[in-house]
């Protein structure tokens, strides 16, 4: 028989949630760090941030394109 113990799934559930927070908090630091966007400038990387809904149409967009080069490149056997 299984048993659950509240208390031990609330703490691993806060310290989780903890833990998660502060990787965001120093992701988003890195983000809006200068050192970070120079490095990614140099390699030739655009940045951009967007809700998720932005984030699907650019993601559609980018599918539409990569379809096409395929397309060309593989004669008509991108899938669509």
């Amino acid at each position: 028989m299984w048993q659950t113990d509240g208390l031990t799934d609330l703490v691993a559930t806060a310290t989780t949630l903890v833990q998660n927070l502060s990787n965001l908090a120093e992701d988003l630091e890195i983000w809006d760090s200068q050192e970070f966007r120079d490095f990614m400038a140099q390699r030739g990387f655009g940045l951009a941030w967007g809700d998720p809904g932005e984030f699907r149409t650019w993601m559609a967009e980018s599918d539409e394109s990569l379809a096409s080069v395929m397309d060309v490149l593989f004669d008509g056997l991108s899938p669509r």
